[in-house]
């Protein structure tokens, strides 16, 4: 017979494996120096438009440059460089014409180039391609960045303007080096960091020299002071604390007299650690900025910009506010306030023209352990921040990578086995050791459970009740008969929408369980079709087939006043290695997956289309025993009413298709 197969594919929840990160740094990438443009999103032939902020490096003709840009990302990419000179419509190649470089050594950042002896220009263009051929199924595409610039006959050297030119040699102001002064630090002494260290991270050109606060005070150049007694300690009796993963760990408390969030993020690690936060009903109108900005996708006659991915969801990292921290020497500590557009490198909210919102910030390292805790306003006074508020909030984290730790896989062309250096922000890797998402209500806390064991609920909003909840579903145990009882009620099952549950012993995809269904109308309210699958999830790539044996019995869907109820029924224990079992005790209980907003479904065809948002994964392991029976010692007690459920999808969001095979 026919099987319907249940197919289930991922997209990239913070920024995927294969993306790549580059800018020039000599000459200077035009203003807004997004380090993430490619020939798939933005325009040609630089993803970027000059403006008036961009700099104009002055070069004489025929003369030898030293190419610079930065990486934050040195994947393992399939293919080269090119180096190109611009020049209105005219392309003079400045690597190789008929191959692209450095294949063989992805983590290179610069090259020496000769301009053209035969042209000179007001302004013109250095453009870098990168390629990715790995990239869309080995279609490839590539990623670009570009830096205007000035060809002339006699060109005399101006040191970039930050410094003084005699017989052809740079002198540099302050901070400045480089022969031609094109490089800045933050500082050359302890004196320039105020009440802080001026800290040598021996890194690129970008971050080599930084200051790091001490611990009484934070900011830029160490000038703002903590308020007293705020330390790095962490007190677990004063905070709520969830495990983001077996290494990072995340606590948090409500100052209510302040109006602040009070945030401690505790990592194994010597690098940077970040956390960011954003609303989970955001659409690619957050993009829309810095306000400035018109040099990425085309833009409709109001101006607001049209981009070709615009139905998908948006990834983790785009439009979310960060704070981002590090320490060295124990308790010297850098953090800043930051805010991530895209997938670019996130920049701090003064880059984007906004302001350092932080209260109070300190870090400590110890014993192989980071620890950064901050304070923040509750109310966002800015675009380039966003309100902590009483609901969910799509939460992302990450961490940098360690010495002799770096991202898999091993590559050959990758000779730098010493790129990522501690404290340098660049790519954190795709391993789930190095960065997760989730979904949580800051204002409640994630152990503040019943300890009823036959019976719970999840409803979202946590204080909603009957039909001002947007999805809630209930769940019974019949001892007698070992049926586990299911009803779920949404306010999203309209306009032929689907729902569901799953099962999972890891809050990953792989191996879980999924029931999901949906409950078709005329339109004047009368139910015409109710239909509930059966699913297992086997891989990532291989998607989920309906069960040969299907063990859900009782199905039932109705819609009235808008709310749609889908009920089923099955056993605790199928005995099917295709159903997650759900009477296991302590870490052999299963985690529930919440599908608060699914996509839209066609009964002709028997497909859906991806949910609107990620599905909720409960932040405990959900435990169905017996009433009488009491918890086991050490075992998560029962999810109940009003608690606080998390997603834990780690890199992946799910995106439902229902084929036949």
């Amino acid at each position: 017979m026919n099987l319907v197969a249940l197919v289930l594919y991922f997209a990239v929840l913070i920024d995927t494996f294969v993306e790549s990160h580059v800018k020039l740094t000599y000459p200077p990438a035009r203003h807004y120096e997004f380090d993430f443009l490619d020939d798939v999103s933005t325009l040609p032939p630089c993803g970027m438009r000059s403006d008036a902020e961009s700099p104009v490096t002055t070069f004489e003709k025929g003369q030898v440059i030293n190419v610079t840009w930065f990486l934050s990302v040195a994947y393992a990419h399939e293919g080269g460089y090119k180096i190109e000179l611009l020049d209105g419509d005219t392309i003079h190649a400045l690597s190789p014409v008929d191959a692209f470089i450095l294949s063989e050594d992805s983590t290179r950042e610069y090259y020496e180039v000769t301009l053209p002896d035969d042209v000179t220009c007001d302004k013109c263009t250095i453009r870098i391609i990168r390629q990715a051929l790995e990239y869309k199924n080995g279609i490839g595409k590539n990623f670009w960045t570009c830096a205007d610039i000035s060809i002339q006959d006699n060109a005399q050297c101006d040191c970039s303007g930050h410094g003084a030119c005699s017989e052809d040699t740079c002198t540099c102001d302050g901070l400045y080096y480089g022969d031609d002064c094109q490089y800045q630090d933050e500082c050359d002494s302890d004196d320039d960091c105020n009440n802080g260290r001026c800290w040598n991270v021996q890194s690129s050109p970008i971050f080599r020299k930084q200051c790091f606060c001490e611990p009484g005070y934070h900011g830029d150049k160490c000038t703002q002071e903590n308020p007293a007694g705020f330390s790095a300690e962490i007190d677990d009796s004063e905070y709520y604390h969830l495990q983001l993963s077996e290494l990072a760990d995340l606590y948090w408390k409500i100052i209510e007299d302040s109006s602040e969030i009070e945030v401690a993020l505790k990592v194994q690690g010597q690098s940077w650690i970040a956390l960011g936060w954003k609303p989970t009903d955001l659409t690619h109108e957050c993009m829309n900025i810095p306000l400035g900005y018109d040099g990425y996708e085309d833009r409709d006659a109001e101006g607001k910009r049209k981009r070709r991915e615009e139905e998908r969801p948006l990834k983790g990292m785009e439009c979310a506010d960060m704070v981002i921290g590090m320490a060295v020497e124990g308790t010297h500590h850098r953090i800043g306030d930051f805010y991530s557009r895209d997938l670019a490198t996130p920049n701090t909210d003064q880059w984007f023209g906004g302001t350092y919102e932080l209260t109070a910030a300190i870090a400590k390292q110890e014993n192989y352990i980071t620890t950064v805790k901050f304070r923040k306003p509750l109310q966002a006074n800015e675009v380039y921040d966003h309100s902590i508020v009483n609901e969910d909030m799509a939460v992302i984290w990450s961490r940098g990578q360690e010495v002799g730790s770096y991202h898999p896989p091993p590559a050959n062309h990758e000779p730098n086995k010493e790129f990522y250096k501690i404290d340098e922000l660049r790519w954190h890797g795709h391993d789930t050791s190095q960065r997760g998402a989730v979904v949580m209500n800051f204002y409640v806390d994630p152990d503040d459970l019943l300890s009823g064991l036959c019976q719970g609920e999840w409803k979202t909003p946590t204080d909603c009740a009957g039909d001002a909840c947007e999805y809630s579903v209930t769940w019974s145990y019949d001892d007698v008969s070992d049926d586990v009882t299911f009803e779920i009620i949404t306010s999203n099952g309209g306009n032929n929408k689907w729902t569901g549950i799953g099962f999972s012993l890891d809050k990953h995809m792989p191996k879980s369980d999924v029931v999901i269904g949906w409950v078709g109308d005329d339109g004047s309210g009368n139910t015409t079709s109710v239909y509930i699958y059966d699913g297992w999830i086997d891989s990532y790539s291989g998607g989920a087939v309906v069960d040969d044996s299907e063990h859900v019995t009782l199905k039932t869907g109705i819609v009235v006043d808008g709310m749609t109820t889908v009920a089923f029924k099955r056993k605790r224990n199928t005995g099917d290695e295709q159903d997650v079992a759900l009477d296991g005790t302590g870490d052999d209980c299963a985690y529930f997956f919440y599908v608060v907003n699914g996509g839209g479904f066609d009964s002709v065809t028997n497909t859906i289309s991806k949910h609107a948002h990620t599905p909720v994964v409960s932040s405990q392991r959900v435990c169905v025993n017996k009433c009488e029976a009491q918890p086991i010692s050490g075992a998560p007690p029962m999810v109940a009413i009003g608690s606080n459920v998390l997603v834990f999808i780690s890199t992946f969001l799910m995106n439902y298709h229902f084929v036949h095979e």
